[in-house]
């Protein structure tokens, strides 16, 4: 029942919880701060930009793989990053969203440059979610798998693992639980997530802008 406005600030407000809860992996499990969310989002949402325009791929698929990207940056990151631990691993964080902002952001084949790619509504079953009321029912409808996906990390092993360690890493270490691997596969899970945001907001935009 809502106007266009409104309709897009809801649409907008699930996609933001999908980015979001990110967090909550990495930060409410693991315990981490990071402060280049915003990048892995961005990297999610260039990838699935870049996919469609240069291969015409369907967009859903492009947007699972630009989370995958992500994921895969995440952990890249997290391997030096998780060394240095409290305050400095949020600046760490920061430098690299710093540096993606200044040195990769700019470039064609990252971002389109001055001619950002065009990114499509996903074709699902033959309905088109150009609608933005389709739209909105489907970012909720993956709002809730993501959100599921979340759960089901906190109540399984890498969940109890990161709780151990949040709790104590040394009685964790004792019990054979490796702390570098567990908030690696942490970072790159949560990096993932907020990439597969970036890309269904990309999506929602119609291109990727900054």
């Amino acid at each position: 029942g809502f106007d266009a406005f409104w309709l897009g600030i809801f649409i907008k407000g699930v996609i933001f919880g999908i980015i979001f809860l990110s967090f909550t992996i990495l930060t409410g499990m693991g315990g981490q701060i990071s402060l280049c969310q915003a990048a892995f989002a961005a990297t999610g949402a260039f990838t699935a930009a870049q996919l469609v325009a240069r291969t015409g791929m369907p967009i859903m698929i492009a947007m699972v793989i630009g989370g995958v990207v992500a994921g895969v940056l995440g952990g890249i990151i997290a391997l030096p990053a998780l060394r240095l631990g409290g305050i400095y691993l949020a600046l760490a964080t920061l430098a690299f969203a710093v540096m993606f902002e200044n040195i990769l952001k700019p470039q064609d084949w990252v971002s389109g440059g001055t001619r950002p790619p065009k990114v499509p509504r996903p074709m699902i079953l033959g309905i088109n979610f150009n609608d933005n009321r389709l739209f909105l029912l489907l970012s909720m409808v993956l709002l809730a798998l993501v959100a599921v996906a979340v759960v089901l990390v906190k109540h399984g092993t890498t969940g109890r693992f990161l709780d151990a360690l949040r709790g104590s890493e040394t009685a964790a270490q004792a019990l054979g639980i490796s702390p570098a691997h567990t908030k690696v596969l942490a970072f790159a899970m949560s990096a993932g997530i907020a990439g597969f945001g970036g890309g269904l907001l990309a999506s929602f935009e119609g291109r990727v802008s900054y």
